[in-house]
């Protein structure tokens, strides 16, 4: 099938699973959990924090799962033996707050533009993740 440059940003979505004895939630009458959190210097607890790759690592590790050659645009990353290695920590972080089987996401207001590098070959297929920030600069690039 030959190569695939994957357009996009890798995340780092970090899950805080919080504790319910330690945490003040209320209960609305739609049974929507809800967390008082006040901006006062107040403490409030999670009993477990897990880390993944998000975004185009997704995407990479997908299609690299199906032995198809697979390469994020300007980005040192690579999946082996089950596992996906970046060099560089991601630009852009998401954090799930997780009561029971409920998530809030805390996400930045303007993530990072996807920076294009042309590739040394050409590869055969181009594919856009949903993770890229598209500006026009980036699509003409591209196009290029």
């Amino acid at each position: 099938m030959g190569t695939i440059l994957i357009v996009g940003n890798i995340t780092k979505d970090v899950y805080l699973r919080l504790d319910e004895n330690q945490n003040k939630f209320e209960r609305d009458e739609n049974k929507v959990n809800w967390l008082d959190l006040a901006f006062d210097g107040s403490s409030h607890r999670f009993f477990s924090r897990v880390a993944i790759f998000g975004g185009a690592a997704v995407s990479m590790e997908v299609l690299s799962r199906f032995e198809i050659g697979a390469e994020i645009v300007n980005t040192a990353a690579s999946f082996l033996s089950g596992q996906m290695i970046v060099k560089y920590a991601p630009e852009t972080y998401r954090y799930i707050l997780c009561r029971d089987d409920n998530i809030s996401y805390l996400s930045p207001t303007l993530p990072p533009p996807t920076v294009w590098k042309a590739p040394g070959s050409p590869p055969n297929w181009i594919y856009i993740d949903r993770s890229a920030v598209i500006t026009p600069e980036l699509s003409e690039r591209i196009l290029n």
